[in-house]
């Protein structure tokens, strides 16, 4: 589900990146129009384009939804850029997350500015969901109403999706369901300015989203890596313990300490380690040096896993990176496949371990794997991109 409501999708385009180490099939399912098919992977990646009317979801109830199944193991991600591009370029990323991870319980995390996006979707019948709306505005979708300090109960079928935008604050409003769900966070236009606000124009703002992670598989530790032609960051810290105690550390030159429910903290561009006395949800938004903004739900440490498998996205615009995070003494064993172009690294010290941050250029569109020689090497991968005036960002994978 592409949780967005575009103003013209005409010179935009989504689609599905799908990449894999074995011959896969891969099934596209939905109610829309023009996205069921089969697709053959052979050479470890596949891009699948969509009617880019899907960015264009209308608010409430909808089937926009795609139902991806394969034979064999794969990563998702689902992207959306523009077909030609001069200025002004807008595009988002978000990795799709399988369904034997998906929980009952989430809490929203979104940039208060411009309009708030959430999708929710069931993977099963008579999916039960209950919102608590964290603000104190009413959001209105249609006809429909959802009341601040009230629950809103809606039942949702096998496949069913709902689209809230909103301009209030979505931030830390719960989300639970009676059975598994997807939940995606998104902004329109989101900008890094704290008074920001501008519906059409794309100058300091670009769309983002994000698929969730449940409460039960939040984290505790974590490690912001550096990212290339980065200017500044901003972190947005969710927990459900209004009394967590948050430590952002950049080894020697000290630390910041924060205290409840919801943090917002601007960041110098630095390699951080966060450190939270509870699980929380922590998202990075990262303004380019070409005036683009990423956003991306940092993995934990625990989350860190191995043997990832990433494509670009198929254009011209975008300039892709990756960024591991891995323990120092491990460095060594790293291989990769497919020409990746040394840029920099940097070191952090994170519970009681060095750790290198290794940032790495893609040098054209291939299929590029990272492995290690140990079979115990557990390591974190970013892949982001940054084009004109836009930029995109998620995590390579996770480990629940």
């Amino acid at each position: 589900m592409f949780p967005i409501q575009l103003e013209n999708p005409g010179n935009l385009y989504a689609q599905f990146i799908i990449t894999t180490d074995k011959q896969t099939k891969v099934d596209f399912l939905s109610e829309y129009a023009g996205i069921n098919r089969s697709v053959v992977i052979t050479t470890g990646v596949a891009y699948v384009n969509i009617p880019s009317s899907v960015l264009i979801l209308g608010l409430g109830r909808t089937y926009t939804t795609v139902l991806i199944r394969s034979d064999q193991p794969i990563t998702v991600v689902g992207f959306f850029g523009e077909s030609y591009c001069y200025s002004g370029c807008d595009s988002s990323s978000l990795i799709v997350l399988p369904l034997n991870v998906l929980g009952t319980n989430y809490s929203l995390i979104t940039q208060p500015n411009n309009n708030q996006n959430c999708g929710i979707m069931a993977t099963d019948t008579n999916t039960k969901v209950v919102i608590e709306y964290a603000s104190m505005r009413i959001i209105s979708i249609g006809s429909t109403t959802i009341q601040p300090e009230k629950q809103f109960n809606i039942v949702l079928d096998y496949l069913e999706g709902f689209h809230i935008q909103t301009d209030n604050n979505l931030t830390a409003t719960k989300i639970y369901a009676n059975k598994p769900i997807v939940v995606i966070s998104a902004n329109k236009y989101a900008s890094l300015k704290k008074e920001y606000k501008c519906h059409y124009c794309k100058s300091y703002s670009d769309t983002v989203y994000e698929s969730l992670i449940p409460v039960d598989k939040w984290s505790r530790h974590f490690i912001i890596p550096l990212i290339h032609k980065a200017l500044r960051y901003r972190i947005r810290i969710v927990s459900r313990n209004k009394n967590a105690t948050i430590t952002i550390q950049y080894n020697s030159w000290g630390s910041i300490t924060e205290h409840g429910d919801q943090i917002e903290v601007d960041l110098s561009v630095k390699c951080y380690f966060v450190s939270a006395s509870n699980p929380i949800l922590l998202s990075l938004y990262t303004i380019t040096e070409n005036k683009g903004i990423n956003m991306m739900i940092v993995p934990g440490i625990d989350h860190f896993s191995k043997d990832y498998i990433i494509a670009p996205p198929k254009d011209l615009f975008h300039t892709s990176y990756i960024s591991i995070i891995i323990k120092s003494s491990d460095v060594d064993g790293l291989r990769f496949v497919g020409n990746l172009l040394a840029v920099e690294s940097t070191e952090i010290m994170a519970c009681n371990e060095s750790f290198t941050v290794v940032v790495k250029k893609m040098g054209g569109l291939s299929v590029y794997k990272i492995r290690h020689l140990l079979k115990n090497a557990f390591y974190g991968v970013i892949v982001y991109g940054i084009g004109d005036s836009t930029a995109y960002e998620y995590p390579a994978g996770y480990r629940f």
